[in-house]
Order: C-alpha cells, then sequence, then structure tokens
C-alpha cells in the first residue's frame, strides 16, 4: 500500500483520500499500524471499528451459532472486528512494542558498557546474522545488527572477528549446527590469531534445544530486559515466528517463522544467552549475597547460617567479604543505569566514544 497505492496520490489536491476496509488479521502490518494512527488520529488518519452486532442485517442468533462453533480468536477477529494476537504467536505485540526504542545508540562503542555477540549462520537462501548487544544487570539492548547472503565462509568468519574487535565483545555464542560447527572451530582460531578475549558458546540448535533458547528470549522481552532499535526486518521475524505442535508428537513444539525466515530472531536470542552472565547480576544483586535452595518443587531464598565450628573472628571475615561484593554488584548496577540514562543523548554518547578510545590506547 505505501510502496504502490499512496504514491499515486501525490498529484491528488489535498493528497486524496484512501480508504481501507479489512477485517483485522493479527496485530502486525500496514492496516493495522494504520488503524491505530487514526485512534491517535495522527494527521489526516482516522479510524473507525464496526463489529457485525452493530449491523441491522444481521440476525443475531447467526451471531450466537458463529461464536459457538468458532474460537475466540476466530470469533472477535471476523465478527467483533477486535485485532488479537496470531494463533500460535510466540512473542506477543505488547512485548515487542515495549522492547522497540527509537534512541540512535550510534555505531561506536561507549566507555563503561559491556558488549556481547550473537550470530546465527545461514545456509542456501538464509542469512547470516550477527547482533551486537549492550549487556548489564538492567538487560541487553541490540546496538548493531548485521545481515550478510552470499558471502563466503572465510570473510564471514572475518567479519565476525573485526565485529568482536571494534566492539571489544566479552562474549560470543555462535550457532554451530551443521556447517557451523567447523565455523565456530574457525572463529575460535581466528579470535585467538587475533589475541582478542573474548569467550565463545557454539550453541547446537535441535528440537529440545531451540525452544528453551527461544523461551529464553520471550522472558527477556516479558520481563522489559531486552530492548532493540525498530528495526523493521526484525520486527516482522518476530511478530511472525510461530510455535505449533511437532509432528513427532510428544508435547513437543515447533518453533520457527510461519513464512519467511528466522534469522535476526534467532541472532537476538543468541545475544540474550551470549548476555545471561550479566543479566544474572541483578538476580545477585536482588538476594543481596544469599543463595537459593531448590527443595520440595519451591524456591526459597536462605541466609547463609553460621555453625559452632566458625570462630567470630571468621564470621566477621565472612560477612565483611559479602558485604563487599554485594557493594561491588551493586555499585556496578547503578553505574549501568547511569549510563544507559546518560547515553540517551547525543553529546553523551559523543563523550562515552572519546573516552572508551582514550582509555583502550
Amino acid at each position: 500500500i505505501n510502496e504502490a497505492i499512496r504514491p499515486m496520490l501525490a498529484t491528488v489536491p489535498g493528497g486524496g483520500e484512501l480508504t481501507m476496509i479489512s477485517s483485522p488479521n493479527g496485530k502486525r502490518g500496514v492496516f493495522y499500524e494504520s488503524f491505530l494512527k487514526g485512534e491517535r488520529e495522527e494527521g489526516r488518519a482516522r479510524s473507525v471499528r464496526l463489529p457485525s452486532s452493530q449491523n441491522p442485517l444481521v440476525d443475531g442468533e447467526f451471531l450466537a451459532d458463529m461464536q459457538s462453533e468458532m474460537t475466540d480468536r476466530q470469533f472477535r477477529a471476523e465478527f467483533l472486528a477486535e485485532f488479537v494476537d496470531a494463533a500460535g504467536q510466540v512473542f506477543s505485540d505488547g512485548d515487542i512494542e515495549a522492547a522497540a526504542c527509537d534512541d540512535d545508540y550510534g555505531s561506536a562503542p561507549l566507555w563503561g558498557c559491556t558488549y556481547v555477540v550473537g550470530v546465527d549462520f545461514g545456509r542456501r537462501a538464509d542469512w547470516t546474522v550477527i547482533s551486537v548487544g549492550d549487556a548489564s544487570a538492567d538487560g541487553v539492548r541490540l546496538v548493531q545488527q548485521t545481515r550478510v547472503q552470499g558471502l563466503g565462509w572465510a570473510s564471514q568468519v572475518e567479519r565476525i572477528a573485526e565485529t568482536v574487535r571494534h566492539w571489544g565483545a566479552r562474549r560470543l555464542v555462535c550457532d554451530a549446527t551443521g556447517v557451523g560447527d567447523a565455523l565456530a572451530e574457525d572463529l575460535i582460531r581466528e579470535l585467538a590469531a587475533r589475541r582478542l578475549p573474548c569467550e565463545i558458546e557454539p550453541f547446537l540448535f535441535t528440537g529440545v534445544s531451540k525452544p528453551i533458547l527461544i523461551d529464553g528470549l520471550g522472558v527477556a522481552l516479558a520481563a522489559r530486559r531486552c530492548t532493540f532499535p525498530a528495526i523493521p526486518i526484525l520486527l516482522s521475524e518476530l511478530r511472525n515466528f510461530e510455535a505449533t505442535p511437532s509432528a513427532s508428537g510428544g508435547g513437543r513444539e515447533k518453533m520457527a517463522a510461519a513464512r519467511g525466515h528466522d534469522d535476526t530472531v534467532c541472532a537476538l536470542a543468541l545475544l540474550v544467552r551470549a548476555a545471561a552472565p550479566w543479566l544474572a547480576q541483578a538476580a545477585n544483586v536482588k538476594h543481596g549475597g544469599g543463595f537459593v535452595v531448590a527443595s520440595g518443587g519451591s524456591r526459597k531464598d536462605r541466609d547463609l547460617e553460621w555453625s559452632g565450628r566458625y570462630s567470630k573472628e571468621s564470621e566477621i571475615h565472612f560477612k565483611y567479604a559479602r558485604a563487599k561484593t554485594r557493594f561491588r554488584k551493586t555499585a556496578a548496577h547503578l553505574r549501568s543505569r547511569l549510563l544507559r540514562s546518560a547515553y540517551r543523548y547525543a553529546f553523551a554518547r559523543a563523550a562515552g566514544a572519546s573516552l572508551r578510545r582514550i582509555t583502550n590506547k
């Protein structure tokens, strides 16, 4: 619509008028976005919702029969004119919209930030996607996403190694499925040759491991601990990612794109996995140096208990060390929040990039 139809109205005085009429088909696409603009009365856009119950030609008993024969989602979309999440959609539209941010992070690493990388290797017609994120106890923020297609394997390894060097990445999780296993080994050797201190975790996609990985991304999105720029292809693939019952049964679900690709989603999920050590710091700060015990199907936070064999001096020393560790983690958590707030402004990002260049020399 935006590429073919609306441009034809350019020569019409006043911009012309375009009327779109449709039944809702999920919270996605040009129709949904245009409807939201009309609800907010942005510019000249206006929206009208007409459920079938307001149509005098539609019999009430017919609607009642259809409601009993259709699923709640189908009936709400077809007869109540409501936008509902697509059946099987893994990531809710609310979580996706909350994660999308419009601030310009820039292409330079910033002082005080820790960067991690997630890589999904493409096969045949797929894309290789390299995702770079700023990881902290507050969450992970996607700062760069590169899609590569038609590039040789050796060139892809060099591109990834250069990305690690540029951002000073501390940890990388890469796809090790099929040819990815050999590429992961090549990447380890390449980073070692360049003397880049980056931890690498090869990840093998299977029918069991992929749902767990995707669930990790889903939890991060629901907890508002994963954000990213509003990249059209990423938003589209997130909304198009579905869970369907596996043909082999056993209660398993197959997680993949309903149509098209899911490379950016997998790369983002690998990025969240790469950031896991830093995301876990928030729990450590919350628990305050205690530990979590699983007992009888429940999890209970327990404070350290001291037995009589410890001397008073040992107890004091250990408590001091624990308080010191807690203080350091809390300070790092607060510093991360302050930096993220400051880096929302262009002048602060420029200063942060300059300071990082100076401190790295």
